[in-house]
């Protein structure tokens, strides 16, 4: 007799003959159609190991997008345009001219102011 490897298994005899009456096989062969299908399924489910893997990573998708969501919700302050408030007064507009000249030694400045210079002037004598 070959011992079993598995010890939820019967011990088989190669050389004994098949009796098909004396056979169990009542614990194996499903009572119907719709107990089938249960064994079937059941057999597709996953492993507890893997549903807590599953479950756990469910909720670090959904806390991560909640603390996204939260995060998301918060604006910066706009910057304030110092340059706007710079030039308001006299004294600012005397320390950024030499600035301005500076910038308006390079060419593509100058083709860049020209070109705002004459849209503007387009749009008051069309206004």
């Amino acid at each position: 007799m070959i011992a079993p490897s598995n010890p939820h298994l019967n011990a088989v005899n190669p050389d004994a003959e098949l009796d098909a009456d004396a056979a169990d096989i009542g614990a194996t062969t499903p009572k119907g159609p719709a107990e089938a299908e249960k064994r079937q399924l059941w057999s597709l489910a996953p492993s507890p190991e893997r549903l807590g893997l599953f479950a756990g990573g469910l909720v670090a998708i959904l806390l991560g997008a909640a603390i996204g969501f939260w995060l998301g919700r918060r604006s910066a302050l706009r910057p304030s345009r110092p340059v706007r408030r710079a030039t308001s007064t006299v004294a600012a507009a005397a320390d950024l001219a030499p600035v301005a000249l500076r910038l308006l030694s390079n060419p593509i400045v100058r083709a860049l102011v020209v070109k705002q210079t004459i849209k503007q002037i387009n749009r008051r004598i069309a206004a």
